[in-house]
């Protein structure tokens, strides 16, 4: 009987074919601790955050932001960190092209590229190239100014860098390539092999 089922809640809906969708719900006393544990969840949360019910939605929205704004701050921290503040990495003159190369600590390939981009700016004729070590990852990325890549592709040298870290492959454009290996004891050897194609 209908009134066997007590408290009826859906879950989960999705379509399966054409015209056709399935849903999926839970009765009774399950359903009954199921919004339970809801309720058990919003009142600890009401609790840790010092906030009402109506008020909760906002706040957590709030925190999500003010933690993705601390993260870019925190990036952008550790970028200037790593290039050497408002001072440029030092250059390295190699068979007339001017060659950047530094190993940092602690920067993803998105911050790797960010650094390239700021070096890449800031110098003519240039090849740059950034090896980070996170958690035993290596990741690389290589830079090299437009007016070179007739000479130079940064695909092919990411991917001499790779190989000396343990890595396969690489990718990007002429101009930009990422890669990354599993070997960072090997990452000062990934920096001479560049140096030496070029």
């Amino acid at each position: 009987a209908l009134g066997d089922i007590g408290c009826f809640v859906l879950i989960s809906e999705a379509g399966v074919s054409s015209g056709v969708r399935r849903i999926e719900a839970i009765t009774g006393q399950v359903a009954f601790d199921y919004l339970n544990s809801y309720r058990d969840v919003g009142d600890e949360l009401i609790d840790d955050l010092k906030t009402n019910l109506s008020e909760l939605p906002n706040r957590i929205s709030g925190l999500i932001d003010e933690k993705k704004k601390l993260e870019r701050e925190i990036s952008d921290l550790k970028m200037k960190i790593a290039s050497g503040g408002h001072n440029s990495p030092e250059i390295e003159m190699i068979n007339g092209i001017a060659f950047i190369g530094k190993i940092v600590d602690g920067l993803s390939p998105k911050e790797l590229a960010g650094l390239i981009d700021q070096e890449k700016n800031k110098h003519k004729n240039v090849i740059v190239v950034y090896i980070a070590v996170n958690d035993s990852k290596v990741a690389i990325a290589v830079g090299v100014s437009d007016t070179l890549t007739t000479q130079y592709n940064a695909v092919e040298l990411v991917k001499i860098a790779a190989e000396a870290v343990g890595g396969k492959g690489g990718g990007g454009r002429l101009d930009f390539a990422q890669a990354g290996g599993n070997n960072p004891e090997q990452i000062a050897q990934a920096l001479l092999r560049i140096k030496e194609k070029i």
